[in-house]
């Protein structure tokens, strides 16, 4: 096993110019991700990548269970800032070693690699993560989720790449709310696909909440950005990758953050018996980002052109394990 990390570690150098090291999550990792998005949000911006890294003044997590983070900016995108959620990072880092331990994989004739964790301790794994995630039970760093040793080779191999690349489509959303607010005129069609596809879901939805008029509106107004953002974001982390495989698993990667922040979701209303998104809108009046169902479905009915034949099974499958946990909790 020794031997294949450093294998695994000579092949992300090869790949993305990336040095594997065991560390915990911090600001300086996320700066790492920063270098593979910022040659193509320079492209959209026409401007050159130092420039945009000056700008950025602030890197931040934000170490409260929350499930989204957000760009700022108080000069009208001159200079701005980004803050994450460490706890969805983090997250996300157990959830896609639970996941992909229940995969079996194939070299296209025969299966190379069988699961060995079994349905049960996936199901109890996920509860424990969900639980101490928000604070529930348990301390969410320690949490025990799948041990990186109980993985196949080739799982822990699909899991570094998953996970690298929904770390780079979080910071690409927001990098993608930069575009929108410095260059506005570059991404019209996202913006404008975002309002066409989902205005009518969001009024519907919007209208059964004890919302004013004013808030209604108001959520009417920030949504379709969040939602053109998200597929500014997905085209940033494309660009990344010219061939059919590295272009599924960078979709299927976003759709897997997605997955996860909706289990979350979820399991909050299954536990306190709530709808999470009502106390967000109704009671802190957050509104500023629209239910993440609603920004799952519009990803996934994005069709990459440059790869029209690579349809996202692999999110599928996530999304499929992801409802069979919750139906069992």
């Amino acid at each position: 096993m020794k031997n294949y990390f450093e294998h695994l570690k000579k092949k992300f150098v090869k790949d993305f110019d990336f040095i594997i090291e065991s560390r915990e999550l911090d600001e300086k990792v996320l700066m790492d991700r920063t270098k593979y998005l910022l040659p193509h949000v320079a492209t959209k911006l026409g401007k050159k990548e130092e420039d945009i890294r000056r700008c950025l003044t602030k890197l931040e997590l934000i170490k409260t269970p929350v499930i989204n983070g957000y760009a700022d900016t108080q000069d009208d995108w001159k200079t701005f800032q980004i803050y994450m959620s460490w706890g969805i990072m983090i997250f996300l880092i157990k959830m896609i070693k639970l996941f992909i331990s229940r995969m079996s994989v194939t070299n296209g004739k025969r299966i190379v690699d069988e699961a060995i964790i079994s349905d049960q301790e996936m199901i109890d794994a996920a509860k424990r993560l969900m639980l101490a995630f928000w604070g529930w039970e348990g301390t969410f760093w320690q949490a025990r989720g799948i041990a990186l040793i109980d993985l196949t080779k080739s799982q822990i191999e699909l899991s570094a790449y998953l996970l690298h690349y929904a770390e780079c489509f979080i910071l690409a959303h927001e990098f993608g709310h930069l575009i929108m607010g410095s260059c506005p005129e570059t991404v019209e069609k996202e913006l404008y696909i975002a309002s066409a596809a989902t205005e009518d879901r969001n009024r519907t939805f919007l209208e059964s909440l004890r919302l004013t008029k004013e808030d209604r509106k108001r959520a009417l107004e920030e949504w379709p950005k969040e939602l053109a953002a998200d597929l500014i974001g997905l085209q940033l982390c494309l660009e990344q990758r010219d061939d059919n495989i590295g272009r599924i698993v960078i979709r299927s990667s976003a759709e897997f953050l997605f997955i996860s922040m909706l289990m979350l979701e979820r399991f909050s209303e299954k536990y306190t018996g709530e709808s999470y998104w009502s106390y967000m809108y109704e009671i802190e009046n957050k509104l500023k980002h629209p239910p993440t169902g609603l920004r799952l479905d519009f990803l996934h009915s994005f069709v990459d052109r440059s790869n029209i034949s690579g349809e996202s099974h692999l999110g599928r499958c996530f999304r499929q394990w992801s409802e069979h946990i919750l139906s069992t909790l």
